[in-house]
């Protein structure tokens, strides 16, 4: 074969482009999973019904991090600055852990 064209897919009515926008770029696969680039905000999209992983030795986030829902930490979290709270802080007085389990005295 001395030349030829290869497409890696075309877009079909049974098969539409996904986003109509010439400055984004998207994969979505059938079970929800779908990623998406937009090259004039600069913005890198992942969204997922279920569960995404990342697995690594380190990760290194050099950004603000924001999260809008629950923050479960298995391992050490370690503060190189200062930590701030908007709705209180656990314990309430720093250095007083009060002690887990059942609450003693005055049940039935």
């Amino acid at each position: 074969m001395i030349s030829g064209v290869v497409l890696p897919g075309c877009y079909s009515d049974s098969h539409p482009q996904p986003d109509d926008d010439k400055d984004v770029s998207c994969i979505e696969f059938k079970d929800g999973v779908r990623v998406e680039y937009n090259r004039a905000q600069h913005v890198l999209t992942v969204s997922s019904p279920m569960l995404v992983e990342l697995r690594a030795s380190q990760v290194l986030l050099d950004a603000d991090v924001y999260i809008s829902r629950k923050l479960h930490v298995d391992g050490d979290v370690h503060i190189a600055k200062r930590a701030f709270a908007r709705q209180g802080v656990w314990p309430p007085r720093p250095g007083i852990v009060p002690p887990l389990g059942r609450a003693t005295g005055g049940g039935k």
